[in-house]
């Protein structure tokens, strides 16, 4: 069953990504699947729990591609923060806030943004997507737990207020060449 009336931040970018791609509640269900689970397979240990694993199953399934702007660097993560799964370990090409922040020209409306954690345990502890208000400022569209609801801020004042190091950016692809992955 999908819920569409309460969201962490998660369900709410794979609920938005597969609305935004699907033509209709049978290929949305099929979407949501494909986005949330590896290989589509319902199952616990199949759901991309770790941010991280869920951009990469969207990379190879053609859903998302990554976005690199200048300035990135590889970090390597060790997470192990979810009870149930083996501890794992990441390389991951991130994008100091600074340069990301100096980028808004090379970003696009819908864009994923993932905020790397600074708990060695966890890769990410936030993501949203990218929007823009009318004059063109760079905002975070996500569902915020502290206000409990989805919401548009500020994309400088968010990185601030979270002291964000790094983040990575997921690109979604056009539907036609989602719909011609099979």
């Amino acid at each position: 069953m999908v819920h569409d009336d309460a969201f962490d931040c998660v369900t709410f970018c794979e609920t938005v990504l597969a609305a935004a791609i699907a033509t209709n509640r049978a290929e949305f269900d099929s979407i949501l699947r494909s986005v949330r689970y590896h290989d589509g397979v319902v199952a616990w240990r199949e759901r991309n729990h770790y941010f991280f694993e869920w951009g990469k199953n969207n990379v190879e399934n053609k859903t998302c591609r990554w976005v690199v702007l200048d300035g990135a660097v590889e970090i390597d993560k060790t997470v192990d923060s979810q009870k149930g799964l083996s501890k794992r370990r990441f390389a991951m090409r991130v994008i100091p806030s600074a340069a990301f922040l100096a980028s808004k020209s090379k970003l696009a409306k819908g864009d994923i943004v993932g905020f790397v954690s600074r708990r060695p345990d966890l890769d990410y502890f936030h993501v949203g997507f990218i929007a823009f208000d009318k004059s063109g400022t760079l905002l975070l569209r996500h569902a915020s737990l502290s206000h409990h609801r989805v919401l548009d801020e500020r994309m400088d004042r968010f990185v601030a207020a979270n002291n964000v190091r790094y983040v990575t950016l997921l690109r979604p692809q056009e539907p036609h060449a989602i719909a011609g992955n099979g």
